[in-house]
């Protein structure tokens, strides 16, 4: 064997290095926060991920954002960020993802918040994303999650099973057609369900099904978070409200209905809503109000009905008169011609 030269061996290892640098920032351009312990990076796709950056086995947030300028597909495997202990934010963004398969975060059991949003909207129909049954496995501290803007048509029904004390849930501007399509609905067949009720999602406070397709809101929709506080149903093409729809809801504080296609709205829809703070029904085309469609609503301090098509005649003096405690009230945009004297006789 001949004399291995010592300079070579130095300039050998010196390359090798080089091209480890090289190879980890073409895989990503990151940047470390060690105070926050935040591991920020910018991707073309999920393929090309953090991995071989040393900090990421110490990251307490995670924040991946590919490219947004063209459409190239993230590919999500199980297991996909591997074991993270650390973990306890996640955010993936602009990555376009058409599959989350089952045990996707399998390995951060520490998670408190993800956030996926693909952006899809932006591509039209062009591509959607679908989750599974266990997609979700493993995030049993997961608080907050927010898919929003990926072209989702619904949940399995029990894919949020896995995240039992859920408190915050973001489907904004997804292409869901139906409430009862995200797995809060109790249809008495769940494969996963027991009789204990281990699919309720009893610390589940606000949710948003804003700007989504749905069409209906109907009684049991939400039977599985009776606890829900904030329910935002804006921007859909609601033009059917159930009489009994909030039924079970007694926590709910907020409910915004506003830019739906509602022309009435049902006698006794707020029969057992007393603890309605805040109402939005603005853009609407609400033309017809029943006297005691408020009836009941004795904490309410809130209500928009903006950009209606209410006319004077269809406002009777007793229309209000439950509202004691509201302190706003806009009216604005409608085809009113005159306030009747008695019209807020019991306002405060």
């Amino acid at each position: 064997m001949g004399l291995v030269n010592p300079i070579g061996l130095v300039l050998f290892g010196l390359l090798l290095l080089l091209g480890r640098w090289t190879l980890a920032q073409d895989i990503a351009d990151c940047s470390w926060e060690p105070l926050t312990a935040k591991l920020s990076c910018n991707l073309k796709t999920l393929q090309t991920g953090p991995a071989v950056i040393p900090q990421v086995e110490n990251s307490k947030i995670l924040d991946m954002r590919c490219s947004d300028l063209s459409l190239y597909e993230s590919l999500v495997r199980p297991d996909q960020f591997g074991t993270l202990s650390n973990l306890d934010t996640l955010t993936v963004d602009y990555c376009k993802i058409r599959n989350l398969p089952d045990g996707a975060f399998v390995g951060l059991r520490n998670l408190k918040r993800l956030s996926v949003q693909g952006h899809l909207s932006a591509w039209s129909g062009s591509m959607t994303m679908q989750l599974h049954a266990n997609t979700l496995k493993n995030l049993d501290r997961l608080e907050q999650l927010d898919l929003s803007d990926n072209n989702i048509w619904g949940l399995p029904p029990t894919t949020l099973c896995k995240t039992p004390i859920l408190r915050s849930l973001n489907l904004t501007r997804n292409n869901i057609v139906e409430v009862s399509e995200i797995g809060l609905t109790d249809n008495n067949n769940l494969e996963d369900s027991s009789e204990d009720g281990e699919c309720q999602l009893l610390h589940l406070k606000v949710l948003d099904l804003s700007y989504n397709k749905i069409s209906s809101f109907l009684p049991r929709d939400l039977s599985l978070a009776p606890g829900i506080r904030e329910l935002n149903l804006r921007g859909n093409r609601i033009s059917v409200l159930a009489d009994q729809s909030l039924t079970g809801l007694w926590s709910l504080s907020s409910l915004d209905l506003a830019s739906n296609q509602l022309a009435a709205v049902p006698p006794t829809f707020f029969a057992q809503a007393n603890n309605l703070q805040k109402l939005f029904l603005e853009n609407n085309t609400l033309s017809l109000l029943a006297p005691d469609t408020f009836a009941g609503l004795d904490n309410l301090l809130l209500l928009n009905m903006s950009r209606n098509a209410l006319t004077s005649h269809m406002l009777t003096d007793s229309v209000f008169s439950g509202l004691s405690k509201l302190v706003a009230l806009d009216l604005s945009h409608n085809s009113l011609s005159r306030i009747g004297q008695g019209l807020f006789r019991n306002q405060t």
